[in-house]
């Protein structure tokens, strides 16, 4: 059966009654209206205690409530989560485009079901970020986590167990709103199809859970409109595409990378991943002179030109490798 909505770990009671208030007042705005205003919040909201008497003692500040796109993968064995927002511009919040608190895509709430009105491609295009300025040196951010339900186990968050007959990929890249092409590729995570005797087999640049920044290179020597967009891929045996709802949320990222739980999960998908990456070199740093010594796998063929990024994604050298002879 499918399920619409995100599975979260249990957070304290009146933690939880400030998200059902903000909830109540989003639903209120949204029978009048469903864009991405929403999302910008002005006002504290604080907690109640069972008696409905406000809290003063703890509150959330606007600063620290954020929009997130949830993606939601689902096959008879696993139900996957891929949850990206606090999307920002040197400390500050950039707004999601195409959101709408509690909206569904690909879901029928009414019938239950799943409902295929978006692929993949359509629904990572509207999975956005609203265009901002940038320049280089500005710093960007967000944050992206993943995890996945055992099915077959009661719907148990396992990082040892994660049967899916579908490759699965998530990746979050900056493009140029004018030409549409891409400055930098970001994130990306790839899941490979798993049998049951079989684990995980994951490959990502960053743990489970994290918090990413960066910088916007060099390349960007004058201001440019750009947005920051989510990326989702499956393709196997199951015919289920990403279903995508759009949430508000306290900080998650505060609320995760704090917590002892999800740190044991995150760490648990290092160490049961049965995949590990393969390079066809190997790279060192020399001095007297400073250098940098690449040496290529004895045999390789596949390999024709080395490129050399510097930390902030900027391209300064090109190497073309000599041709190999076969033997």
């Amino acid at each position: 059966m499918w399920k619409c909505g995100n599975v979260r770990m249990p957070m304290p009671m009146k933690l939880e009654l400030i998200l059902f208030i903000l909830s109540c007042v989003a639903a209120v705005h949204m029978q009048a209206q469903c864009d991405s205003s929403a999302q910008i919040v002005n006002d504290t909201l604080y907690a109640v205690d069972n008696g409905s008497m406000l809290d003063s003692s703890i509150f959330v500040p606007p600063n620290e409530l954020a929009s997130y796109y949830s993606f939601d993968h689902q096959q008879d064995s696993i139900r996957f989560l891929y949850i990206v927002g606090e999307f920002a511009k040197n400390s500050q919040w950039v707004y999601l485009n195409h959101w709408c608190l509690d909206k569904v895509y690909n879901f029928d709430v009414v019938a239950d079901s799943a409902k295929w009105e978006y692929s993949n491609a359509a629904l990572s295009a509207i999975s956005r970020t609203k265009t901002i300025p940038v320049i280089a040196g500005d710093t960007l951010s967000f944050f992206r986590e993943f995890y996945w339900l055992d099915k077959t186990n009661g719907g148990i968050i396992n990082a040892s167990k994660l049967v899916s007959d579908d490759a699965i990929s998530m990746s979050v890249e900056l493009i140029d709103e004018i030409s549409g092409e891409r400055i930098m590729l970001i994130d990306t995570v790839h899941i490979s199809t798993t049998t049951q005797s079989k684990k995980p087999c994951i490959y990502a640049w960053k743990p489970a859970m994290a918090r990413i920044g960066f910088l916007v290179p060099n390349s960007v020597t004058e201001t440019t409109s750009v947005f920051l967009r989510a990326n989702v891929f499956s393709g196997g045996s199951s015919g289920s595409s990403f279903m995508r709802s759009d949430m508000m949320q306290v900080q998650l990222s505060k609320q995760q990378l704090e917590s002892s739980g999800w740190q044991n999960f995150s760490n648990s998908v290092v160490s049961e991943n049965d995949c590990t990456a393969s390079c066809y070199f190997s790279m060192s740093a020399l001095s007297s002179p400073r250098r940098i010594e690449i040496n290529v796998d004895n045999g390789q063929t596949a390999i024709n030109k080395i490129m050399t990024y510097d930390f902030y994604g900027n391209l300064f050298n090109t190497t073309t490798l000599p041709s190999l002879p076969m033997n």
